[in-house]
């Protein structure tokens, strides 16, 4: 009977020692799946990696390494953001790995050129810069924003869609002095292939007002912005920003219109 007892408390033992050694090896996949999120750009299979010109890195050669996943509200799209050690973000498609922006990190408030550019010779900058990522001559040039505090220009760009600005926009952040520090464009030709819906204009301002109803006891409202968009399912909406005047206070706030 002693026999016995000890063979089972072996038995057991060994038991327990193989539980231990599966969850080790279990703890260390899981260690080595997060370790291999950050390793460099070029290490990662989930991406292939372009090249980044010198334009883009500023000559300055550093490690990349992985900082997130973000996933778009609306069309579920994936990006991976990337940093180097300058601080400069670099986003990729998590689809196909085409870069699909950047922005520099560092100080752009002074530079080696003492002049600055003009907004015109800016903006002929920034048309240059997107002609190696975009088909130009199909984007229509729809506005300019100067941050003071930063003293960069921003300059925006869309395809427009039966006379609509649409989600396949493009923009380029340009240093006072002619540095290019920022670029996105991440939905470039989304709306290839899609049949686009005839817009009742009226339906919509109809439908629109209805959601605020739904939500507000608005007085009045005005519309800021319209943008037609495409969802997951490849489904056309048009996303449209508005202020809205609720008990005399002015609030901005934006609807999905499905069309």
């Amino acid at each position: 009977m002693k026999n016995k007892i000890i063979r089972i408390l072996i038995f057991l033992f060994c038991i327990f020692l193989i539980t231990i050694y599966l969850i080790g090896c279990s703890a260390n996949i899981k260690s080595n799946v997060e370790t291999n999120k950050k390793l460099p750009l070029n290490e990662n299979p989930k991406v292939e990696i372009p090249t980044l010109s010198s334009e883009i890195t500023n000559n300055k050669s550093s490690e990349i390494q992985y900082k997130e996943t973000k996933v778009d509200n609306i069309t579920n799209k994936k990006t991976e953001i990337y940093t180097d050690e300058q601080g400069s973000q670099y986003i990729f498609g998590s689809d196909d790995g085409e870069l699909k922006g950047f922005y520099k990190g560092g100080n752009f408030t002074s530079s080696t050129t003492s002049q600055s550019e003009s907004k015109e010779e800016l903006k002929n900058l920034a048309d240059s810069f997107l002609k190696d990522y975009i088909e130009l001559n199909t984007y229509f040039f729809t506005g300019h924003v100067y941050n003071d505090d930063t003293k960069i220009h921003t300059f925006n760009y869309c395809r427009k869609i039966k006379d609509y600005n649409s989600a396949d926009f493009a923009f380029v952040m340009i240093s006072e002095h002619g540095d290019v520090i920022g670029y996105a464009a991440p939905n470039i030709n989304i709306f290839d292939n899609v049949v686009i819906p005839e817009i009742n204009d009226d339906k919509m301002i109809k439908d629109l007002e209805e959601k605020m109803k739904q939500k507000y006891k608005y007085s009045k409202y005005e519309i800021n912005q319209k943008t037609l968009i495409l969802n997951s399912e490849k489904r056309c909406g048009m996303l449209i920003r508005v202020t809205v005047v609720v008990d005399n206070t002015e609030q901005g706030d934006e609807f999905i219109i499905s069309l």
